[in-house]
């Protein structure tokens, strides 16, 4: 029998009673999303070092050290929309309201991204840079 070591890097629990974290392994960074009844959600591997994570409504927020966000639905982490910011992301927080994203940057600089929320196929956002 083999078993494969993971390590958890980043959780994050919401109110609404989902957990989501991310991993990495020997060889690859992962995402994973529970219910708070331990049913999955989804996975998918991303390709970078996941460093930040946050929840908004029925969407995942991923920050990574390549410098890319990338807001995934909830169930399933089907991509919505990347937002390539090109220099390496500390973390990554939602305002209240779900109306913002913060993201401090390596560089000392702060993102902020006003995003609306998909309808159809128009997904809107614009960035910032403070």
């Amino acid at each position: 029998m083999s078993r494969t070591v993971m390590s958890v890097k980043t959780m994050n629990d919401k109110d609404q009673g989902h957990i989501v974290f991310s991993a990495l392994d020997d060889t690859s960074h992962s995402v994973h999303a529970y219910n708070i009844n331990g049913t999955s959600l989804g996975s998918k591997y991303v390709s970078g070092r996941v460093t930040g994570l946050a929840t908004a409504s029925d969407y995942i927020v991923v920050a990574d050290d390549a410098g890319d966000i990338t807001v995934s639905r909830l169930n399933g982490l089907k991509p919505v929309f990347d937002i390539p910011l090109h220099i390496p992301i500390q973390t990554v927080v939602v305002t209240p309201g779900n109306t913002h994203i913060l993201a401090p940057l390596r560089d000392g600089r702060l993102a902020v991204i006003a995003v609306q929320v998909p309808i159809g196929n128009i997904k809107k956002h614009s960035v910032i840079n403070v």
